[in-house]
């Protein structure tokens, strides 16, 4: 994190994806929306997490993400047909 004049003021110890767009506030609260789209955060200016909103990226494989969708699919396609729901 650096101020207005470009001087070092700490470096954080978290590792985020590409920051795309970085906003402190007037209370200094730092806004990140990451790269990828996936995560929106708070931090303090030394980088304490406020808060998180959003969800990790997959650290699997391909084949694992699609094993993991095609357990959930037939997991929950029970619960939605048991409660009558349609299938759209």
């Amino acid at each position: 994190m650096f101020d207005h004049d470009g001087k070092l003021l700490h470096v954080w110890p978290r590792k985020l994806i590409g920051p795309a767009v970085i906003y402190v506030d007037a209370d200094d609260v730092v806004h990140i929306i990451e790269h990828n789209g996936s995560q929106v955060s708070a931090h303090t200016v030394e980088g304490e997490r406020l808060a998180a909103l959003g969800v990790d990226p997959w650290p699997g494989t391909p084949e694992q993400l699609r094993n993991l969708l095609r357990v959930d699919i037939e997991r929950y396609g029970k619960v939605a047909r048991a409660a009558g729901l349609p299938r759209q």
